[in-house]
Formats: structure tokens, sequence, C-alpha cells
């Protein structure tokens, strides 16, 4: 089970009781939008990397290719 398939149910939870906008509120400090909640209970893992701090996602890692060699890497040099 991954980290947002983790937060998807959490939220689950959340909503049998409170509102998206409760939600966003007073759990995430309205750091991120009830918008945001609900793509993520419609099953849409957020990109933004301060979206995915906030909602205590991994960072996700941006990949660069090298042009020299084609392999991708962390960072480009």
């Amino acid at each position: 089970m991954s980290e947002f398939d983790i937060l998807q149910a959490n939220l689950l939870e959340l909503h049998k009781t409170k509102t998206l906008r409760e939600i966003a509120e007073e759990v995430y400090e309205g750091k991120v939008n009830h918008g945001t909640i609900q793509r993520c209970l419609a099953g849409h893992e957020p990109q933004d990397n301060e979206i995915r701090k906030a909602l205590g996602l991994p960072i996700a890692e941006i990949q660069y290719r090298d042009p020299i060699t084609g392999r991708y890497v962390g960072k480009p040099k």
C-alpha cells in the first residue's frame, strides 16, 4: 500500500464527518484547498512538491536526461 493510498483512506475516513473545506482548513491549516483534496479522493496524485509536502507525501524527485550519456540523473551537472 503506497503513501498516496494511505492518504486517500485517511481522507475518506475524515470525509465521513467533515466537509472537504473543513478538512482543508482544520486538518491541513489551509495549506491545501478543498479542490486538491477532492482530486486526491478521485485518485489524482498531486505533482507539486509544496502540496505533496503539506499532505505528508514524499517529495517527487525531478529526473533530468544527461545530454551526453542519455541516462536520467537526479540533477544536471
